[in-house]
């Protein structure tokens, strides 16, 4: 999945100062947002929830075997089981603009297609979007600020 930020958004963030704007700033804004997307994913996961809601709850058939094999006590509809699939869920540069969560394994990127479809959970609702576009201005002011007193502090000297 990209993390998409509107171009609108970049152009902005990129006019804040244009004397030291460097692309690598905005990827660097962009991972950090990629980053704390994938936070995001895993934190309503694991409380059942996805970004259209609360996940449906397991076949009782699933959620009595998970209780006896998996010696899993609480039955919350997580996805997880042996926590492989979660723990592969990843973000990475993915262009001069881009950031992409992703699953290092095709193993589990398969298991991550196939509970998506039932269980939503993998993307993001118009709340955590408006988030991580808010994180993105953060962010990128933050690395601009720290250049302007480096180059501040340069020229007093």
């Amino acid at each position: 999945m990209n993390i998409n930020i509107p171009t609108s958004q970049i152009k902005a963030a990129q006019d804040y100062v244009k004397e030291i704007a460097d692309p690598k700033d905005i990827v660097k804004a962009l991972t950090t947002v990629a980053a704390r997307g994938v936070d995001i994913i895993l934190k309503r996961t694991a409380v059942g929830k996805g970004y259209k809601g609360s996940f449906k709850n397991y076949h009782p058939a699933y959620a009595k075997w998970k209780r006896e094999v998996a010696k899993h006590t609480k039955i919350i509809p997580n996805l997880e089981l042996s926590g492989d699939m979660l723990r592969d869920m990843h973000f990475r540069q993915a262009g001069k603009m881009a950031s992409e969560i992703y699953f290092r394994s095709p193993t589990s990127a398969k298991k991550a297609i196939r509970n998506n479809m039932t269980r939503p959970f993998f993307g993001f609702n118009t709340s955590e979007r408006d988030k991580l576009v808010k994180r993105f201005h953060m962010t990128y002011k933050s690395i601009i600020d720290k250049k302007k007193a480096r180059i501040a502090m340069a020229g007093a000297k």
